[in-house]
């Protein structure tokens, strides 16, 4: 969970800002990002490509930012608005801050943190930390290039299929083009199928379990939850609570639906 990752004076009181006391010679701020001095500052019209081989600490712009990351370790906070954040072959602590952000983690063993606005989270193939902060953020695999594990009820490193990847406060899964298996916990999640035969399960709380492509099995758990097959044959067990049961294209069976 975050606190206070940024001080850039009273110009972002949203990040819980504070300057930091420079000599009196200097007359200056001393801006941050997570605890560390801000060395490419977006908001400086003559401020160096962040898209270097350096270790930076970077600060984006009140606006949406497109920020690439080169091959140091990178510490990246990004600013206000809807931003585009990626990570490359170091290990990069990534935050997104106020904004609805995209953030894409790298090679490396990164960390993405989605602060307080609703965020979208891909994890690279390193062993990465992902953790959504105080809003219903999406953690998704879409760009994997094999089948993901995610159980939602494990708060240590776990094997993901991209890496020993941990996932906290999250509540909203997109899987891959492959065959997956998603668990939630006992929060209302929401599990999103790829192309693959997926295996949903959302186990307590209100959940939505969406299958989309492939015949997928959908186990709704405990809990009033909704779900979908959409396309392929699809196998739908409702379980305990109050369930809305709805196939699609194939040939679907329902069990334990309303």
């Amino acid at each position: 969970m975050t606190t206070s990752l940024l001080r850039y004076g009273a110009a972002l009181a949203l990040a819980c800002a504070t300057a930091v006391a420079t000599p009196p010679a200097v007359h200056a701020q001393q801006l941050e990002c997570d605890g560390q001095a801000v060395t490419i500052d977006l908001n400086d019209p003559g401020h160096e490509d962040p898209d270097r081989p350096e270790s930076d600490v970077i600060l984006g712009t009140p606006g949406e930012d497109d920020i690439r990351a080169g091959g140091g370790e990178d510490v990246i906070c990004a600013g206000d608005d809807r931003d585009d954040v990626a990570g490359e072959a170091g290990h990069d602590r990534i935050f997104g801050m106020a904004g609805a952000d995209d953030l894409v983690g790298g090679r490396g063993d990164d960390l993405l943190d989605g602060s307080i606005a609703s965020d979208e989270l891909r994890p690279g193939p390193g062993d990465d930390v992902v953790d959504g902060g105080d809003r219903a953020d999406l953690v998704a695999f879409d760009t994997a290039t094999a089948r993901v594990t995610v159980d939602l009820a494990i708060a240590r490193p776990q094997d993901t299929g991209q890496g020993m990847d941990t996932i906290e406060d999250v509540k909203v899964v997109l899987g891959s083009p492959f065959d997956d298996v998603l668990r939630g916990n006992t929060a209302e999640n929401q599990l999103h199928g790829g192309r693959g035969a997926d295996l949903l399960d959302g186990r307590g709380g209100d959940d939505g379990l969406t299958g989309n492509e492939g015949d997928d099995a959908i186990w709704g758990g405990t809990g009033d939850d909704g779900l979908l097959g959409l396309m392929g044959n699809d196998r739908l067990y409702g379980g305990d609570g109050t369930d809305d049961c709805r196939g699609g294209q194939g040939r679907d069976r329902r069990t334990a639906c309303e």
